[in-house]
């Protein structure tokens, strides 16, 4: 494979490395994905995308945790998105952290009015607060901008739960 080779002739290029993680990333090899990611991390602690990456892998991979705390020192280094603070928020309340996801979540849904995603999670968050109200209207806003109906009613977009 030619990034592998790339790698081993250019070791300390963190794009080499950054875009190796990218490959087993989209393999599904995400154990090797996430050592190359933070390679490219050694070699350049600045390099964002790197660092989302490896965020987002660690979130999907079942460890909320770690991965919160990647993006957050994305967060430090002056980058947002209303997609990563959705996703921090999503990661905030799989472990339980209501009071932090509504937090991200809020800020998203300022960042970008039109995310829907944020609005998914807010209303998640909301609804473990027993604000049904605002769950129903977070909710409400999510499915006003969802932009692919075909995909939802398909399933491949997720819906908001029965308030």
């Amino acid at each position: 494979m030619q990034l592998e080779a790339a790698a081993s002739l250019a070791p300390g290029f963190a794009d080499v490395r950054y875009n190796l993680g990218l490959l087993y990333d989209s393999e599904g090899r995400t154990e090797e994905a996430a050592a190359q990611y933070r390679r490219a991390l050694q070699i350049n602690p600045g390099y964002l995308p790197a660092r989302q990456s490896l965020a987002a892998l660690l979130c999907r991979t079942g460890r909320p945790e770690e991965g919160l705390l990647e993006y957050e020192r994305v967060l430090r280094q002056g980058f947002q998105s209303a997609d990563m603070l959705a996703k921090m928020g999503r990661a905030a309340l799989e472990l339980g952290r209501v009071e932090e996801a509504l937090q991200y979540l809020e800020r998203a849904s300022f960042v970008n009015p039109d995310h829907a995603l944020s609005y998914y999670y807010l209303g998640q968050a909301y609804r473990s607060k027993g604000l049904r109200n605002k769950a129903r209207a977070a909710w409400r806003k999510h499915l006003e901008r969802v932009s692919d109906w075909d995909a939802l009613r398909r399933g491949l977009v997720e819906q908001p739960p029965a308030a």
